[in-house]
């Protein structure tokens, strides 16, 4: 039963490094004067951020805090191999392109070749979801949206007819920098005076302490019916390692 988490995990890994390694083929496509010097920036940089989060990931399952580095570093990697990702399904299009052309005898130069312009096209694409993540993880986290819903259920009573409840979830409060977002946050839901509130879990990304500086503005909800809350994976501290005696 284990050979096959371990044929996923290797299959993964392979697939991962399939990713990076056509990817950085294609950037030396692009500046192929400074082949080796963007090959050395390209694996130097990944190699520094899988450093950072594991030397992170030690951090936290010794049950403290995740460092604010380790959260950077895992954002960057999210966020540059969906970028890559990108990249790599474009210059493969164009690849496909050329490999058909050489078949057909269309080209006499049996080497590869790039356009340069279908390159910069797959990079500046690739951008796109780059600087999404960027705003996600900055800007994005604090911007606040309110969606109403109306609920209907046939066995529903009367009495609740103009019931009002609030659910948020996904808080990760380890990700927040700004108190003066968050209070923004409170405020909305305070606003929305429903008569219940309830909570649907992962209100820390790996440890309780991370919640800390936000006890006394998350206080503030209060609702007639009461203020109600589930754990999520987080939560459980799935990604710390705790003492036994606990």
């Amino acid at each position: 039963m284990r050979s096959k988490p371990l044929l996923f995990a290797i299959l993964f890994l392979a697939v991962f490094i399939g990713i990076y390694t056509y990817t950085a083929s294609g950037l030396t496509s692009l500046w192929p004067a400074h082949a080796s010097g963007v090959q050395t920036i390209f694996w130097g940089f990944h190699g520094l951020l899988i450093g950072l989060i594991f030397l992170g990931f030690g951090h936290v399952r010794k049950g403290n805090k995740a460092p604010s580095w380790m959260t950077f570093a895992a954002n960057s990697m999210l966020a540059l191999f969906v970028a890559q990702l990108v990249f790599a399904v474009f210059i493969f299009i164009g690849d496909l392109g050329n490999w058909a052309n050489q078949y057909l005898e269309i080209y006499t130069n049996s080497n590869l070749q790039r356009s340069r312009g279908w390159l910069l096209s797959a990079l500046v694409t690739a951008a796109i979801p780059l600087l999404a993540f960027a705003y996600g993880t900055t800007k994005g986290k604090y911007r606040y949206t309110i969606k109403k819903q109306d609920l209907f259920f046939k066995d529903l009573p009367a009495a609740f007819d103009g019931f009002t409840l609030t659910q948020i979830s996904d808080v990760h409060a380890g990700s927040f920098t700004s108190k003066e977002a968050v209070e923004k946050g409170i405020a909305k839901i305070q606003a929305l005076k429903s008569d219940l509130f309830v909570f649907t879990g992962d209100l820390v990304n790996n440890t309780a302490r991370e919640f800390d500086p936000w006890v006394s503005s998350f206080s503030k909800i209060k609702a007639p019916y009461g203020q109600f809350s589930i754990l999520g994976n987080h939560d459980y501290g799935d990604y710390a390692r705790w003492p036994n005696s606990l």
